[in-house]
């Protein structure tokens, strides 16, 4: 862990952005026949090993999926739902290689949950009943209609498609006005709504004015503030002052922040000429991204501009959205 943070660092600072590539859940093609389309995968609410990062449409969870499939439709013989107090149940027989297959997983404990993907897509996910045992399979925690469609397909009946709803990035990225300093205004960089976060990179743009510009100087990450997102776990940060970006890397694990944490901080210097009021936003394009424990990109949104008045009052604008 120790090496892959150097390399991270190295490749954010040093020599641009690093594509990182954000784990997917196999999506396989399958035979069009009875049950044919859908994939039970195990499952953990919690990071397992070589499982995959995958988000929760409707509620904004997370959910780590294996790679394979436990079993497959073409692998249920019978399937149907009941009622219970705790809400649906799906019932499910499985061949006799499925449930040995099922079994030897459930030994090696991985997951106690199961993703039902459709035509290569995560349709729901639902606990695994602690009384399935040999061929016997419930799962329950799954909505009524998602319930029925999934058995309706098993049973050869195409289900009525359910619409996806986008769930909006809970991660938030804002710019706030910090002051002045020698001539030259200060602006810090904050996250916040983010889980397991283990490096960074941040750069910003400016516009607007009536005239002029404003100018980049300086680039910093004050380690020793209060709020420093990564506090005083061994990191490493830097501060690209070529490319105006900066960055920080923790050497292992991940950090969350539910309240806002500060990331740097960006000092511009108006030109002679400069008039009026700047903007200043956060890069949206490569200079600036969030990753996670396993190298996955964390989908951010970025708050208001921060608004820079030359000769008049800065504003602060709220980020505890």
């Amino acid at each position: 862990m120790r090496r892959t943070g150097l390399i991270l660092a190295v490749a954010i600072v040093g020599i641009g952005v690093t594509s990182l590539a954000s784990a997917r859940a196999e999506s396989r093609s399958v035979r069009g026949t009875k049950g044919g389309e859908v994939y039970f995968h195990m499952a953990a609410t919690t990071p397992l090993k070589g499982f995959d990062k995958v988000s929760l449409v409707g509620d904004g969870g997370t959910l780590y999926v294996a790679p394979r499939s436990a079993w497959t439709g073409r692998e249920v013989v019978s399937a149907r739902t009941t009622n219970s107090p705790d809400g649906s149940v799906m019932e499910l027989t499985l061949s006799a290689e499925a449930a040995e297959r099922l079994a030897s997983q459930r030994h090696q404990r991985n997951g106690d949950r199961v993703a039902i993907y459709v035509d290569g897509e995560l349709m729901s996910a639902g606990a695994l009943g602690a009384g399935s045992t040999g061929g016997r399979v419930t799962i329950t925690g799954i909505t009524a209609i998602n319930s029925e469609s999934v058995v309706r397909l098993l049973n050869g009946e195409r289900p009525v498609q359910v619409p996806i709803t986008p769930v909006p990035a809970s991660a938030l990225i804002s710019v706030v006005p910090a002051g002045q300093l020698d001539g030259a205004y200060l602006v810090d960089v904050f996250v916040q709504g983010v889980t397991n976060l283990r490096s960074y990179q941040i750069g910003l743009v400016t516009s607007g004015g009536l005239g002029g510009a404003l100018v980049r100087e300086n680039v910093a990450i004050k380690t020793s503030r209060a709020d420093f997102v990564f506090g005083e776990l061994q990191a490493i940060s830097a501060a690209d002052q070529v490319g105006g970006r900066l960055s920080g890397v923790l050497y292992d694990g991940g950090v969350d922040a539910a309240a806002p944490a500060y990331l740097g901080t960006y000092a511009f210097r108006p030109s002679p000429d400069a008039a009026g009021t700047f903007e200043v936003a956060i890069d949206t394009g490569v200079k600036s991204f969030l990753a996670n424990e396993q190298n996955d990109m964390i989908e951010f949104r970025t708050g208001p501009a921060a608004a820079i008045s030359i000769g008049g009052a800065t504003t602060r604008p709220i980020i505890n959205k």
